[in-house]
């Protein structure tokens, strides 16, 4: 038999152990009640209503210099064409650097803005620019200085009944692709009328250069933006590392602005028109090969731009889905350069 005492204390403990288990039930009761009392009371949670949401794309063609035709293209990125996804109100201003004038004759700079109302998809603002007189009078002395113009653009636009606007802003800098006038005809151009070399034969020898494409450049880029290899088929000109600078920003902002409405192997090759150069664009799942080509007659380029991107995303799929900028992580990435122009890679500006 146990002693008394230990009896006692036994007891004691007993007391003890019942008295803190109901001290924990009550305090895990009244736990319970102030949460169900603050779920109770607390506002019903509610997910954001939809609305518009637009990605800009700038589009620059100065075939027809000095005039500078400028298309900000702005593409839904959400919703199925429904009234919710509407933009009640669309506003967007161009600035002009002061390379550039708003007239062919006019002052340099200053601002034209234009608006759209109830716009349920793509909308579209174009405005023309010229090259700013003075800018053409040193092109013209100089012609061998490349000059970049510059502008950016500001696009504010609302949900379907006008509130909420969301902003976006751009800038742009370009090189300016101009060619003097040619000077008036004098006695000196008549020989070459009489040896058989008349204008004709020579703007016919000249179309039949241009409509030849040529690949001047390629550019490899992952979907974040990130340049992984640059290609150039002429290394030699002193401004190439800025043309390089200012055509790899345009195409980074490019891809980043429409990765979400074209993200596979199967999208259609898109192209943009700088002058007299084309950048032909072949997606893949993450990565985009944009080759700068001139003339008319591309041939069999798509194709081949469109199978070498795919089979670069084959080759590389498990280091392409979570890249981290590591270019060494593509070994025989260089591959690719010398299949289309025999050259080494180059490095970003």
């Amino acid at each position: 038999m146990a002693p008394y005492g230990a009896f006692v204390g036994g007891q004691s403990l007993i007391k003890q152990v019942r008295a803190c288990t109901a001290r924990s039930v009550l305090a895990l009761t009244v736990t319970s009640v102030l949460a169900a009392l603050l779920l109770f009371l607390a506002p019903a949670a509610t997910a954001s209503p939809p609305r518009s949401s637009y990605g800009l794309t700038v589009l620059i063609n100065d075939a027809h210099s000095p005039a500078v035709e400028i298309t900000l293209q702005l593409d839904p990125l959400v919703g199925n064409g429904s009234f919710a996804y509407w933009a009640q109100n669309m506003t967007a201003n161009v600035t002009l650097g002061p390379e550039l004038a708003w007239a062919a004759d006019g002052p340099a700079g200053g601002m034209q803005g234009q608006r759209q109302s109830n716009v349920s998809g793509t909308a579209y603002f174009n405005y023309t620019a010229y090259i700013a007189p003075a800018v053409q009078r040193n092109l013209t002395t100089n012609p061998d200085d490349t000059v970049f113009g510059s502008f950016s653009a500001l696009v504010v636009y609302t949900d379907n009944l006008g509130d909420s606007p969301w902003t976006i802003v751009r800038t742009v800098s370009f090189a300016l692709n101009y060619v003097p006038p040619p000077p008036p005809p004098t006695v000196a151009l008549l020989p070459a009328a009489i040896l058989g070399v008349g204008s004709a034969g020579a703007i016919g020898a000249g179309a039949y250069v241009i409509r030849r494409a040529k690949l001047e450049e390629l550019y490899l880029m992952h979907d974040s933006g990130m340049l992984i290899r640059h290609w150039a088929r002429d290394e030699g000109s002193i401004h190439d590392s800025d043309i390089m600078s200012g055509m790899l920003t345009v195409l980074q902002e490019f891809v980043r602005d429409t990765w979400k409405s074209h993200h596979d192997e199967d999208a259609p090759l898109e192209q943009l028109r700088f002058g007299s150069q084309r950048v032909l664009l072949a997606r893949g799942t993450h990565s985009v090969l944009a080759a700068v080509v001139t003339g008319r007659y591309l041939n069999g380029l798509p194709k081949k731009l469109q199978l070498t991107v795919q089979e670069f995303e084959r080759s590389n799929a498990s280091v392409l889905a979570d890249w981290n900028g590591n270019v060494d992580l593509f070994p025989k990435v260089d591959l690719i350069g010398q299949r289309f122009l025999r050259t080494g890679p180059r490095t970003a500006a």
